[in-house]
C-alpha cells in the first residue's frame, strides 16, 4: 500500500477559540494475498478548541491533554469522516466497485504517574465504527466494529520523535485486512518522528 496524507487547521486559533481540523488520505492498494487493487481515500474532521491549557475543568474539551493533579494525564480526540473505496481488480467479480462507509472514531490516552514516569506510560484506547452506506453487492454486514487496546512504553519521548514498545489487543474488522473479523495480541516496536 502507498499514498498520501494532510492535515488542515482550517482556522487561524491566535484569532478565533477553535478551529475544524480536517485529515484527508489517498492510498492505492495492490494486495498479492488476495490478488486485489483498490484505491482507498478518507477525509475526516476534528475540532481544536484553544485557550484550556490543560485545566480539570476543561476535561470534557477534545484535543486537550488535561492533567488530573500528578495521578494521570488524559486526553481524547473524536473524528468523523467519509472513506471512499474503489476496488478495480478482484478475484472475486462481485467484490469490484464502490464502496463508501461513514467512519466515526475514538481515540483517548491516559498517562499513569505523568511525572514520575515522565510521561513514558502510555494507555491508548482507539474505537472505530464504520457503517458501509453504498457497496458494490450485498455480501456480509454493513456494520464494521474496530477497538485496538494499547500499553505503550517510550524509552524515547521527546515532543517531535518517539520510539519504544508495546503491547496492543486488537477486536474486530479493520480495513488494512478486508474487514476480515480478527482478535489477536500484538507486541511490536513503535516509532514516530
Amino acid at each position: 500500500m502507498s499514498g498520501i496524507s494532510f492535515d488542515w487547521l482550517v482556522l487561524d486559533l491566535g484569532s478565533f477559540p477553535w478551529s475544524p481540523i480536517i485529515t484527508a488520505q489517498v492510498n492505492y492498494k495492490d494486495a498479492r494475498t488476495d490478488t486485489s487493487q483498490a484505491v482507498q481515500a478518507q477525509v475526516n474532521f476534528t475540532p481544536l478548541f484553544r485557550g484550556h491549557g490543560g485545566r480539570i475543568t476543561y476535561f470534557w474539551v477534545p484535543d486537550n491533554t488535561t492533567a488530573f493533579g500528578d495521578i494521570f494525564q488524559f486526553s481524547y480526540n473524536p473524528y468523523v469522516g467519509l472513506e471512499y473505496e474503489r476496488v478495480l481488480d478482484a478475484k472475486v467479480d462481485s467484490v469490484e466497485g464502490t464502496t463508501v462507509r461513514f467512519a466515526p472514531h475514538l481515540r483517548t490516552s491516559l498517562w499513569p504517574a505523568p511525572i514520575a514516569l515522565n510521561l513514558k506510560l502510555e494507555f491508548v484506547g482507539d474505537f472505530q465504527w464504520r457503517y458501509d452506506l453504498t457497496r458494490p453487492a450485498d455480501v456480509g454486514d454493513r456494520y464494521h466494529p474496530y477497538k485496538q487496546l494499547s500499553l505503550n512504553y517510550w524509552l524515547l519521548n521527546d515532543d517531535d520523535q518517539k520510539a519504544g514498545f508495546g503491547l496492543d489487543f486488537i477486536d474486530g474488522e479493520e480495513p488494512r485486512t478486508a474487514f476480515k473479523d480478527q482478535s489477536l495480541w500484538r507486541l511490536s516496536i513503535k516509532l514516530r518522528f
